[in-house]
């Protein structure tokens, strides 16, 4: 598989959105990259106090974890101006928040601070995805990817591939984020269930449902398949237990995306890619091997 073409184009930011609920994943992965940079202690443990409730906040659903993370990431600010993994928090609360200009300032602050370091450049395409500013996106997208094959590049990929009409690479893809996800156990089920829902939303029910069984049967609270399954089965006619499902899923997180009404697809924004469409930008790279992806 080496020397793949991965078509780096497409609007990634409502994957983006999807990521900052769907159990941190894409923030979590890099966190040892980003803690890298050195920092007074006191810093360091602000940065990951702030990492945490960013979690318990996508995890809950309770938006008071953002202020608290946010609290905590600039207090590490103040401690250390050129704290990376805090300045690139701030980057990823604004995104959560739609502040996408604050989110675009923070992403080219991070890459002022590291320029190899990925994620800088995920938060700057992110933003300006959400901004409208396609091309310079794609560009951001493509450095990101060059620089580190991983879970949040592969992920971003898969979503702009299917915003191309690319679904058959768009799998192909996301089956290189969950190569990428081995031996994380979060990460693996977040990858899965986004493979299970590119391939429900593309008339494929029973390899959709074949996902969000095999997360389930490792994580089997794992609330974002447990939602994810309820449209499979109340699309087969399953009401009960797709109410039961759903009901699963809004006790573990009863105020973000469970309470959705149940067997209705997600709108995949077909305005957005019409417009992905009008500019297509490639980034040649391999997928990780195996030594990578323990590093990531």
């Amino acid at each position: 598989m080496n020397g793949k073409r991965l078509i780096v184009a497409g609007a990634t930011a409502a994957l983006t959105a999807v990521a900052l609920l769907l159990g941190g994943v894409l923030e979590r992965e890099g966190a040892e990259e980003a803690g890298a940079f050195t920092l007074t202690s006191r810093a360091d443990r602000l940065d990951l106090r702030g990492s945490s409730q960013l979690q318990q906040a996508r995890e809950t659903g309770d938006v008071t974890y953002y202020v608290a993370a946010e609290d905590s990431f600039r207090h590490a600010l103040r401690l250390a101006p050129g704290d990376l993994p805090a300045t690139i928090g701030l980057g990823a609360l604004a995104l959560s928040r739609h502040e996408f200009r604050d989110a675009l300032q923070l992403g080219r602050r991070a890459v002022a601070l590291s320029p190899s370091n990925a994620r800088g450049h995920g938060v700057v395409g992110d933003a300006l995805l959400e901004l409208g500013r396609y091309e310079h996106a794609f560009m951001a997208f493509n450095r990101m990817v060059s620089i580190k094959p991983s879970v949040a590049s592969y992920a971003r990929v898969s979503y702009a591939r299917e915003l191309l009409g690319d679904v058959r690479g768009s799998a192909e893809a996301m089956r290189y984020a969950v190569d990428a996800a081995a031996g994380q156990p979060d990460a693996l089920a977040w990858s899965r269930t986004q493979l299970g829902k590119l391939f429900w939303a593309h008339g494929r029910p029973a390899a959709a449902e074949r996902e969000y069984q095999a997360v389930l049967r490792v994580r089997p609270g794992y609330v974002f398949a447990l939602e994810a399954l309820a449209h499979v089965v109340a699309a087969r006619g399953q009401v009960r237990r797709a109410i039961s499902l759903a009901r699963r899923a809004a006790d573990v997180m009863p105020l973000a995306a469970a309470r959705r009404n149940v067997g209705r697809p997600p709108a995949r924004g077909g305005r957005r890619r019409r417009r992905a469409q009008a500019v297509r930008l490639d980034c040649s790279h391999r997928p990780a091997t195996a030594d990578e992806r323990r590093q990531d």
